[in-house]
């Protein structure tokens, strides 16, 4: 549990919670840490069979679950492709009628699928990736807001491929993450901790120039 807890940030009050769900642990410590809250929102985790079980628990538990993700896929191609689409559609089901589920296709930035400042309310905890472009839809969702997020939302978005140019976010975290550590298959924690602080700082920091102007 300890581990899991250097992947937490405070958005303007709100909690975040980082995880890619890519164990029992990271189901385990998600519901240990939401479930005492009023409303847990998940933006920007694709829907998987651990993301499934992390809800299943969640709603028995009696929270309010709303899921904002544009990680379905409408033309699957291989088996995990599939298991996305299917855990997409069960979530529709499982979950809120908040819950907004789409594919990049037709929505390719997840920033767009929230509103500014639409779950800044009380007892309310965020679950999100810790990659930048969650991280910007996660803002917008609780308020933290600057000039052209969603743009930049939706380059981070784009394949490099499709990408016209470097957004601002971009180029100003490129410049933060200089100083993260080298990623280590073998120890992980440091890498991601690491980020995850250098994320609370750019938070800070548009939230303090938010106000400033």
């Amino acid at each position: 549990m300890e581990e899991f807890l250097m992947y937490k940030i405070v958005i303007d009050g709100t909690p975040v919670l980082f995880s890619d769900f890519l164990s029992e642990d990271d189901c385990a410590s998600v519901i240990a840490e939401a479930t005492g809250a009023a409303r847990v929102v998940f933006i920007g985790t694709p829907c998987t069979p651990l993301l499934v079980k992390t809800i299943e628990e969640l709603v028995f538990r009696d929270n309010y679950v709303v899921v904002r993700d544009n990680n379905d896929i409408l033309s699957p191609r291989d088996k995990r492709e599939r298991e996305i689409k299917t855990c997409s559609e069960y979530v529709r089901k499982l979950t809120s009628s908040g819950t907004i589920v789409r594919s990049r296709e037709t929505c390719l930035g997840c920033a767009s699928l929230v509103r500014e400042g639409e779950f800044k309310i009380e007892q309310t905890v965020v679950v999100t990736q810790l990659e930048v472009r969650t991280l910007l839809a996660t803002m917008k969702a609780l308020g933290v807001v600057y000039d052209g997020l969603d743009e930049d939302d939706a380059i981070l978005e784009a394949t490099r491929r499709e990408r016209a140019g470097k957004s601002f976010t971009e180029l100003l975290v490129q410049h933060l993450l200089v100083e993260l550590p080298l990623f280590d298959w073998q120890n992980p924690e440091r890498y991601e901790s690491t980020k995850a602080a250098l994320f609370a700082q750019f938070v800070a920091t548009v939230h303090d120039l938010t106000y400033l102007s």
